[in-house]
């Protein structure tokens, strides 16, 4: 019997008996962690098997290629000052589809006027997301 509640133990200590997040789970950790700008947080939301397609086409494979990604996006891209607007949320079984604006709150310009994200979901991991962004002229 002793044997048997340790066992049990171990498993829910360890996670093995708990259920993979679901897609709003993954998604909303995700959201978090990109607003405080925390790309350790981030990369939780992937594996190494996670693909992420960039606006300008690139294709970055892996979690040493997506996190050089968010290294260079913040704030390259999007810095701490930036507010995010979305305008349309849709969560569908394993997809979920974003879009909105970026805003430097700084000075109040909208540098973003267009952005979409969507995300593919599996086993509590993004495996693909696509970004697409329209980039007001400098």
């Amino acid at each position: 019997m002793k044997t048997f509640l340790i066992s049990i133990f171990c498993f829910v200590q360890f996670g093995l008996l708990a259920q993979e997040k679901t897609t709003e789970e993954v998604y909303g950790h995700h959201v978090q962690a990109f607003l405080d700008q925390d790309v350790d947080e981030i990369m939780k939301d992937y594996s190494e098997n996670s693909v992420l397609i960039t606006p300008d086409g690139e294709i970055h494979k892996g979690l040493e290629e997506i996190r050089a990604t968010f290294d260079y996006a913040f704030p390259a891209i999007f810095p701490p000052q930036t507010r995010l607007d979305v305008s349309k949320e849709v969560i569908e079984g394993e997809v979920v589809f974003v879009t909105y604006t970026a805003t430097d709150e700084a000075t109040g310009e909208m540098y973003m006027p267009f952005a979409t994200d969507t995300f593919i979901i599996e086993n509590g991991k993004i495996k693909f997301q696509t970004v697409a962004a329209v980039m007001s002229p400098e």
